[in-house]
């Protein structure tokens, strides 16, 4: 079972991703918002990160960079959701060095 951190701003997707992580059979840790999420997963890291791109305070990407910078190679693997366009999220992952 692997905990599985989901990071959204917006409360219904958030508990829907969770409906989803649990029934999968694995541990959802949630936050509303990046700093949050950066504090649980530098005390906790998660196996896995669900990360909303567009988000008030910091951007997904942002959260990102922050994980990488904090945990090294105990960095979570990262999912970036969003409902921009394919382009956007191409330009905001890949300048943080993602393929």
């Amino acid at each position: 079972m692997a905990r599985v951190m989901i990071v959204d701003d917006t409360e219904i997707l958030r508990r829907a991703m969770e409906l989803v992580i649990r029934r999968m059979g694995h541990t959802p840790v949630s936050a509303s918002s990046p700093r949050k999420a950066l504090e649980l997963a530098l005390r906790d890291p998660p196996e896995l990160a669900l990360i909303d791109l567009l988000m008030p305070e910091m951007d997904g990407a942002e959260l990102f960079r922050r994980l990488r910078s904090g945990l090294g190679e105990r960095c979570p693997l990262v999912i970036f959701v969003s409902a921009s366009p394919r382009e956007d999220v191409a330009r905001r992952v890949g300048a943080v060095g993602c393929p």
